[in-house]
């Protein structure tokens, strides 16, 4: 009981509970935030680095910090969170961002790189590639971009086991999924969390490569740009930052009117990146102009991904007012196609079968519907309790939708035609 009065978040009663007495940090040595560089749309200069400690292990001038003194180190920069006040430290108009970079590297044959790592030379890899949320593989070949699922043959005669390799406190919950990406030989991890913080993380040893301080909560998962140069995630606050992939610096923003908590999507074809937010529009953002191209109201707000139909040119957002809107992609301009009203809140991700080009849509009151490219419904079904995550579909199972319930189970559908 003790312990739950000296350290009263749950982050520190559990560093309190599993670190050596050594290692424990009195209330008297409470870390306090720092102020480290102020970053804007235009930024000068070099990051830096005397946030490492003098101890941290230097490559070639370069601070690493790995495992659990990552988490002391974000701690000491940027204080820890206190129950119930996420927004401990607020920003004032001369503080309102702050770029921590712990770590980098991105040369091929730094120890830190793919190279050597038995576990990920099992893998037939692209030079670039990212995975995301739904199994979203994105890879460059020869200069393309293309969209896959990834399947992965397990034999069933073989048996593995779980091992933990290292792990990063973000100090609040994590909503997120994480995102990861592979370039120049690196495989680079990003996360935020609802402390505000958001991470890129070397994905074979857990060391933080450089963190930032947003001005909101992070719920949703980030998105890789098209050409892999800047990672893309919103926050609370409605802001949508473009961040340097390789040094976490900021190169631009887009200000929204509400919470921004949809994983942002990237259409490769037109250098855009598409994000919806709680005040109802869904953005058409472009990375290589650095502008936003196209807004249109959904008439709702939007949590789940949309889906892009490259076959047919559209894209189909969905909104939390049931409202299910298709969005011609064609050129001069965008415009609506049709809209359906599902009649209940839908918060799942939207899925599309390319092959039948039907979009399949999961509604909080239990109900999937799957509508054709012209807004007809094809087929519904009711599952046994509400639905609140996306469906799956997947090469692996080309003829089947995967429905995960609030109700315990999960439900196969034909792609095609109603079978249960």
């Amino acid at each position: 009981m003790r312990l739950l009065y000296i350290y009263p978040t749950p982050s520190k009663l559990l560093h309190a509970l599993v670190v050596e007495d050594s290692n424990l940090v009195s209330p008297t040595d409470e870390p306090q935030p720092k102020k480290d560089l102020n970053v804007s749309t235009s930024i000068h200069g070099l990051f830096d680095l005397s946030a490492a400690n003098a101890d941290d292990s230097y490559h070639g001038g370069k601070a690493q910090i790995n495992g659990k003194r990552a988490h002391y180190q974000i701690a000491e920069s940027y204080g820890d969170e206190t129950d119930g006040q996420l927004n401990k430290y607020p920003f004032s108009s001369d503080d309102r961002y702050q770029v921590n970079d712990l770590y980098l590297d991105t040369g091929l044959k730094d120890r830190n790189s793919v190279i050597g790592s038995q576990w990920i030379l099992n893998f037939c890899l692209h030079k670039k590639w990212s995975i995301g949320r739904c199994n979203r593989f994105m890879h460059d070949d020869e200069g393309k971009l293309q969209l896959e699922d990834v399947c992965l043959h397990v034999s069933y005669n073989k048996r593995g086991y779980l091992q933990e390799l290292w792990n990063i406190p973000l100090d609040s919950c994590v909503d997120a999924s994480p995102l990861l990406v592979l370039n120049n030989g690196m495989i680079n991890i990003f996360i935020g969390s609802h402390s505000h913080l958001f991470l890129c993380i070397d994905g074979c040893n857990g060391s933080v490569r450089w963190s930032v301080k947003l001005e909101g909560r992070v719920e949703c998962s980030a998105a890789i740009t098209g050409d892999f140069s800047e990672v893309v995630v919103g926050c609370y606050k409605g802001k949508i930052y473009f961040h340097d992939m390789l040094t976490g610096k900021l190169s631009w923003t887009v200000q929204t009117d509400g919470e921004v908590k949809m994983q942002p999507v990237v259409d490769r074809t037109r250098n855009l990146i598409w994000c919806g937010s709680y005040d109802h529009h869904l953005y058409a953002l472009n990375y290589k102009d650095r502008c936003c191209a196209y807004k249109v109201s959904c008439g709702g707000s939007i949590y789940g991904s949309p889906a892009v139909d490259m076959a047919h040119d559209r894209i189909y957002v969905a909104c939390t007012s049931g409202l299910v809107t298709a969005i011609s992609l064609e050129v001069p301009s965008f415009r609506i196609v049709w809209q359906y009203e599902a009649g209940a809140a839908i918060f799942s991700s939207l899925a599309i079968d390319h092959q039948s080009g039907n979009v399949v849509c999961c509604l909080v009151n239990g109900l999937v519907i799957a509508l054709n490219s012209h807004g007809t419904v094809v087929w519904k079904a009711t599952v046994g309790g509400p639905i609140f995550a996306g469906a799956c579909v997947s090469c692996a199972l080309p003829s089947q939708v995967l429905i995960p319930s609030r109700d315990g189970s999960l439900y196969s559908f034909d792609i095609v035609s109603l079978t249960y």
